[in-house]
């Protein structure tokens, strides 16, 4: 009887503990997803004069330090986006020349306002370039997310570490004591993985419940980490 109501405990225990995970997740996925929503808009738009050599600028370009990649847009390009973008245009301006230069977008690796910096430094002492451009606001955006994930990763790797250690230093006692049931270990742990599971399914439920599911919704493949911790959560209350 009593090994049964242990039994209920471990489980109800796991599943609390893997659904308030959930809430951990939550910012690190959250932060990742911004990010890359904001990495495609992290350019560095460089102009070059209109009787400058582009294949010679392009290729200077391509061997500064922090650059993962250049694209080239050719005036009728620039003007056709910029028409696009506001129509307008072509009832204001008092001539059909197009008033756009051919420009090269730049994307910075890493997208860090200092690199942006550093590679705006070097590309205006190329010959050729009249003008180089960026939202240093959005860089800062995109470092800060790209903080603010790496500390909750590091937060669950220091949580994963320490429960690890009480994990081994529980079974090492028992071995020393002769007293250790693989068995039971082992039984613990499939409970803990169906409090997992029942954790998860529980978090699902209130995210699609609530009125900011948007923002608590995870996507599945974030499920096995509720088993895995439901399965340290047990391990960890076994007695």
């Amino acid at each position: 009887m009593n090994r049964n109501i242990s039994r209920i405990f471990c489980l109800l225990v796991s599943a609390l503990i893997s659904g308030a995970c959930g809430l951990v997740f939550v910012p690190y996925y959250q932060a990742r997803v911004q990010r890359a929503l904001l990495l495609p808009r992290a350019q560095i738009a460089v102009f070059a004069e209109r009787n400058a050599n582009y294949d010679v600028v392009r290729e200077k370009l391509d061997n500064i330090d922090g650059v993962s990649s250049v694209e080239y847009v050719p005036a009728d390009k620039a003007w056709e986006k910029a028409l696009k973008e506001e129509p307008s245009l072509k009832d204001v301006l008092v001539t059909s020349e197009n008033p756009f230069p051919a420009y090269f977008i730049l994307h910075p690796r890493p997208a860090t306002a200092e690199t942006a910096a550093a590679i705006r430094e070097s590309a205006t002492a190329i010959e050729g370039i009249s003008d180089v451009r960026y939202d240093a606001g959005l860089l800062d955006i995109a470092e800060r997310l790209s903080t603010v994930a790496a500390s909750y990763r590091y937060l669950l790797y220091i949580i994963l570490a320490a429960a690890g250690l009480i994990i081994i230093a529980k079974i090492t006692v028992r071995l020393v004591r002769e007293d250790f049931k693989f068995l039971r270990a082992l039984e613990n742990a499939a409970i803990g993985a169906a409090g997992g599971i029942a954790g998860a399914g529980m978090y699902y439920s209130i995210a699609r419940s609530a009125a900011t599911d948007a923002f608590l919704m995870l996507p599945e493949r974030f499920v096995p980490y509720f088993i895995a911790a439901g399965i340290i959560s047990a391990l960890l209350t076994e007695n």
